[in-house]
């Protein structure tokens, strides 16, 4: 790219304040031409987000407030550079990236199943599971019926919590009102 970008000095603060560098950019979609917006960002980004963050808990506040006029000094000189309507053109390795390369993924089901759940899905599944297959060795579909209520006892019995001992209680409550026929 042909900028005149220069990084802040380091350490000392005898001497020059800056040195040039090259100022290397990944554009997406293979672009190669960066807007005076663009760069202007990038600018502000690496030396405020970047150099002024990472010296503020190394340095007192004497030194910081040295550090931070020294940064906007060199803000305001690169952005003096850009114009309205400039464009950048970059010019280097053009191959796409190995990220580039790989086919873009579906989200995986597993991950977007935890996030909607949570961890209480599996063990919500393996009661499940255990009462149908429960249900399917008695033979009997009028077991349906209690079904969702054994299930609601058993998962409050494996989440532990003081909410959950309560509604076991109330299920057990309502379970002993029903009489078989």
């Amino acid at each position: 790219m042909e900028f005149g970008y220069r990084y802040p000095i380091l350490q000392s603060y005898e001497g020059e304040t800056s040195y040039p560098a090259d100022l290397m950019v990944r554009l997406p979609n293979r672009r190669s031409v960066l807007a005076a917006s663009e760069m202007r960002t990038i600018i502000r980004c690496i030396y405020f987000k970047h150099y002024l963050r990472w010296d503020r808990p190394f340095l007192d506040s004497d030194l910081f407030q040295k550090r931070e006029q020294l940064i906007n000094g060199l803000y305001l000189d690169q952005v003096s550079q850009i114009g309205g309507n400039d464009t950048f053109g970059t010019h280097g390795d053009n191959r796409p990236s190995l990220r580039d390369r790989r086919p873009s993924q579906q989200p995986r089901i597993g991950p977007l199943l935890d996030k909607i759940f949570g961890p209480k899905l599996p063990r919500l599944a393996v009661v499940i599971g255990l009462m149908l297959t429960s249900q399917w060795c008695l033979g009997n579909g009028w077991l349906l019926v209690p079904f969702a209520l054994v299930v609601a006892a058993v998962y409050c019995l494996a989440e532990d919590s003081p909410n959950s001992r309560k509604l076991f209680v109330a299920i057990i409550a309502h379970l002993s009102h029903v009489r078989p026929g």
